[in-house]
């Protein structure tokens, strides 16, 4: 996670996020990057209609109609449904002030030291507990 937020070029913000993936919609772990105001909440910003009314399909098991279809039509064409753990901002005017122009990765290891890990913990959705996070966030 460090590594991905030091080597991120610009302003944005790097997730910790547990993930829905795969045909048996297992949750694990991913980093995501966001740029500028992005955002993991597929949702934010996005004007949704549950389905294409022009292309109707009523077949049952495939298209719109379909309960996968219903489901997948919440989210915006590309998104992924994410549930949000932990946060860095990497945006220059988090650390310019206190660590400099080449201070980026003194911010970040003074930000990893800073978290309340119980938090974390807390916020990580039971189902995934068991999983290590330790190729993610060391």
């Amino acid at each position: 996670m460090l590594s991905t937020a030091d080597t991120m070029f610009g302003p944005g913000f790097v997730w910790l996020v547990a993930t829905k993936t795969g045909n048996n919609r297992k949750q694990t772990w991913r980093i995501l990057t966001t740029y500028l105001a992005g955002t993991p909440y597929a949702e934010a910003g996005y004007g949704q209609q549950a389905k294409d009314m022009n292309v109707v399909n009523t077949a049952g098991s495939f298209g719109a109609a379909s309960p996968a279809g219903k489901r997948d039509a919440t989210l915006p064409p590309g998104a992924a449904s994410v549930e949000p753990v932990l946060c860095v901002n990497t945006w220059e005017h988090v650390y310019l002030r206190d660590f400099g122009v080449a201070g980026k990765q003194a911010y970040l290891q003074k930000w990893w030291d800073a978290i309340n890990w119980s938090q974390v913990d807390g916020r990580t959705p039971t189902n995934i507990k068991d999983q290590t996070l330790g190729q993610f966030i060391g």
